[in-house]
């Protein structure tokens, strides 16, 4: 288990991997819900702490370099472990090694016992906020914060000793005790549960219903989740499945408990069918699986979908398996594999368990003859056999010769008689995929019972983008000159996978910024029209932090003016932010004592006086007072007004000095005089 590690609630360092007989130090840990793309993970940790700007980027009162908005998440958790007297919290998406397997195997099989040792659990709440702006209350948001439907998240509500929720300002908004009345309405945990009581006085059942609504990434993890709740530990497989996985926990779960126990209707959770693949979706429906519901319309039917790889083979067998579900529930679905032999053995011997053959585990018996052989004279309900992937003709093909061949002619049986199979159930239907003609014709009637299946129609393309993208996409009208300028969002992604690829991605955030800092205006009165307009395109600007020092000085200088204009719009939380953003940037660059990095300091003092914050206000005050005293042979008034920067072409140019109202008495007063 590694830790961060923080002293004074801004910095953090990733400590040395505790080994199992370590004793840990007491930490904080974070519960929340990811943020794709958006996480900061444990290579960003290392590359943060062996970059030459690891000060400034490790600061946790600035945005890093990146832009990932997970950086905030890192800032809260630093200070409030501070706060409450503690020096070091983990984070799930950055303490963890996940390129290691071995580590990851390990991390997630003692998740459960890492949150009942902490000293506190922060809960982030990203989607709830108790700001006076927000359009609904926090209690409301509450209630549907998207953290109660995670899926890991429910062992991190149950197992830490003390729950803290906070909003994603940073605001507590009670404690797991305090609450407990409100989260027992949302999840349906019993109060019992809620407050504390172990976990193995609810019945396996019980807890299982508690998962039921829960989503996970990864089907997998929907099991995987739950293996603290049930203090057992599995091998994680990340290619079987929800449903083997649910077997194999299921399996665990009985293994260490007495057979009076209450277990739970398995069919209820799924394992009646073995569909591998969670249904997608943004699938988007295509004329041939209106040829598949017609000619299955009548059981006893096998059908051959051919196409080359890639065309979406696989995925109308997916769909229909569904659709098939969603009609007729008690239809039993059995996914065969069958790239290899391998795969297709595993496969039959996963049905064999699943029907609850007998001899299914002996090593020498025939399992996929004995489950033929139960297609054809034992099933009673309807079933689907979906073999999919049969590209290669000898997977299906057995060693056996067919009779009537010959030396001449060495005919070989399949090992799916599909026609007896289907002569003999009257409730049962085949549906195979593959690339190969030949395997389809081996399978399936050549003249009725084989579909082509080809690259989508424009219609069906078209269809697929919008989904992906989530979005309408607008028509190809021509937009009148000089009434609108926008970048379609294919562009954006386009130019930004561009900038990727060629590495200048930062050269260009970079420059966004110097170019801002050159345009934004600085907020006097008859400027503010200006900053209005382009205050949002500043502020997604500040999102990121550039390299090289003229850069980080065009960013601080531009924080510097942002936050002025923040506040004069009443806005001092941002306008605090901004500011304090500027003078860390500029005491790292230019030292404590220079007078940009005095005259931060000054509007700092001046927005901790408009928040009320008057002991912190004087304190800084008097600090930038001190410093500017201090600078030699200029006076104060002097010092500040001939401070000097480089443009962005390496010229010097004069800083203007700005004017501040008072807080107090809203008259205008030179800053630092």
């Amino acid at each position: 288990m590694r830790l961060l590690e923080t002293t004074d609630g801004r910095t953090y360092t990733l400590t040395h991997d505790f080994i199992k007989k370590e004793r840990y130090p007491p930490y904080a840990i974070l519960s929340h819900t990811w943020d794709t793309d958006q996480e900061v993970t444990f290579d960003d940790i290392v590359e943060d702490q062996s970059n030459k700007y690891r000060k400034l980027r490790t600061s946790l009162r600035l945005p890093q370099r990146s832009v990932k908005r997970g950086y905030k998440k890192l800032q809260f958790c630093a200070q409030q472990a501070k706060r409450d007297g503690l020096r070091y919290f983990w984070v799930d998406t950055c303490c963890i090694n996940k390129q290691s397997p071995e580590e990851l195997n390990r991390a997630i099989n003692s998740m459960f016992r890492w949150y009942k040792h902490a000293s506190r659990c922060y809960v982030y709440l990203s989607d709830v906020s108790t700001s006076r702006w927000s359009n609904v209350s926090w209690q409301h948001a509450f209630t549907k914060s998207r953290w109660f439907t995670r899926g890991w998240t429910l062992q991190e509500l149950l197992a830490p000793t003390v729950v803290e929720f906070f909003s994603r300002e940073g605001t507590c908004l009670g404690t797991r005790l305090e609450l407990r009345q409100t989260i027992h309405d949302i999840t349906d945990i019993p109060l019992e549960a809620l407050s504390g009581a172990p976990l193995s006085k609810f019945g396996v059942d019980e807890r299982l219903s508690w998962a039921v609504e829960r989503q996970t990434s990864r089907e997998e993890d929907e099991v995987y989740a739950l293996l603290g709740i049930f203090d057992v530990k599995l091998p994680f497989i990340y290619t079987e499945g929800y449903d083997q996985a649910l077997r194999r926990l299921l399996d665990a779960i009985e293994s260490g408990h007495t057979a009076s126990m209450h277990w739970p209707d398995r069919e209820k959770y799924g394992l009646t069918s073995n569909i591998p693949f969670r249904r997608d979706n943004d699938f988007v429906s295509r004329k041939t699986l209106a040829v598949i519901h017609d000619r299955f319309s009548e059981f006893a039917a096998c059908i051959s979908i051919v196409g080359l790889g890639g065309v979406g083979k696989s995925q109308i067998a997916i769909e229909y398996t569904h659709q098939v579900l969603d009609k007729e529930p008690n239809t039993r679905v059995f996914w065969v594999h069958a790239e290899t032999e391998a795969r297709f053995a595993h496969s039959y011997r996963e049905i064999a368990e699943m029907i609850k053959m007998r001899d299914w585990d002996n090593p020498t018996a025939n399992v996929v003859q004995l489950v033929n052989a139960w297609l054809c004279n034992d099933a009673t309900e309807p079933w689907l056999l979906i073999v999919d992937s049969a590209d290669d003709a000898n997977v299906l093909l057995d060693d056996v010769p067919a009779s009537g061949s010959s030396a001449q002619s060495p005919g070989r049986r399949t090992k799916l008689p599909f026609a007896s199979i289907l002569s003999s159930s009257h409730t049962g239907s085949i549906l195979v995929t593959t690339r190969n003609r030949e395997v389809a014709s081996l399978v399936a009637d050549p003249g009725k019972d084989i579909i082509e299946l080809g690259p989508m129609d424009d219609d069906e393309a078209f269809a697929l983008l919008r989904k992906k993208f989530n979005s309408t996409v607008k028509s190809d009208d021509a937009i009148p000159d000089g009434t609108a300028f926008e970048m379609h969002r294919l562009v954006q992604h386009a130019t930004r996978d561009w900038l990727d690829r060629h590495g200048e991605h930062l050269y260009w955030k970079g420059l966004i910024v110097v170019l801002m800092d050159k345009h934004f205006p600085v907020g006097y009165h008859e400027n503010l029209m200006g900053c209005a307009k382009l205050y949002p395109h500043a502020k997604a600007a500040l999102d990121n932090t550039p390299q090289g020092e003229d850069a980080l000085e065009a960013w601080a200088s531009l924080c510097f003016k942002v936050a002025w204009y923040a506040a004069d719009r009443g806005d001092t939380d941002k306008a605090y932010g901004y500011i304090l953003d500027s003078y860390d940037v500029r005491e790292i660059l230019w030292g404590a004592d220079a007078p940009l990095t005095l005259d931060s300091l000054n509007s700092l003092a001046l927005v901790l006086h408009r928040s009320g914050r008057y002991v912190e206000a004087k304190e800084r005050y008097q600090r930038a007072l001190q410093g500017s005293d201090g600078l030699r042979g200029l006076t104060r008034v002097q010092s500040f007004a001939n401070t000097k920067r480089k443009d962005p072409a390496g010229h010097y140019v004069q800083v203007p000095m700005p004017m501040v109202r008072s807080a107090r008495t809203g008259a205008s007063a030179t800053r630092g005089a």
